[in-house]
């Protein structure tokens, strides 16, 4: 089963599917927390979409940056996991809005990136919020200690 993390705003939308885990039979808790996903970008006219592996810890992460920042409607979300394929910035407002920024992006022979920027606010960002609570409760660190 699959998780979706949608970080919907005007007009625009980036989506993080997370398929399960990578190696769900590894010993190694390093190897134990990778995540297949598929990340999709939908702005204006362009889409773009890029399969890829993130970790628990990452999307713990942001979660957890999210909620400070959605607690205290200030601040900036920083979303740059390890393989690279999203760069993700979210600077909150004290109106409630927030902008979005990044890039998704493949590298490699030929390398390609979609741009973003857009508006959102805390309706859009709660509803993230509650879709990351749900793909952390699916899919928890391996070998956390609690």
């Amino acid at each position: 089963m699959s998780d979706t993390i949608n970080i919907r705003g005007h007009n625009a939308r980036v989506t993080i599917t997370i398929i399960g885990y990578e190696r769900p039979d590894a010993a190694d808790e390093s190897d134990a927390n990778w995540l297949s996903a598929e990340i999709t970008c939908d702005a204006g006219d362009f889409t773009g979409s890029v399969a890829t592996s993130l970790t628990t810890h990452e999307i713990t992460a942001l979660r957890d940056d999210l909620r400070r920042a959605m607690d205290a409607l200030t601040g900036t979300v920083t979303f740059s996991p390890d393989e690279e394929a999203l760069v993700l910035n979210l600077k909150f407002h004290v109106t409630g809005e927030a902008s979005i920024s990044g890039a998704l992006q493949r590298r490699g022979e030929v390398s390609v990136a979609l741009r973003f920027a857009f508006d959102s606010d805390q309706t859009f960002l709660t509803e993230t919020l509650r879709e990351l609570d749900a793909a952390c409760n699916r899919s928890p660190i391996v070998g956390a200690m609690h």
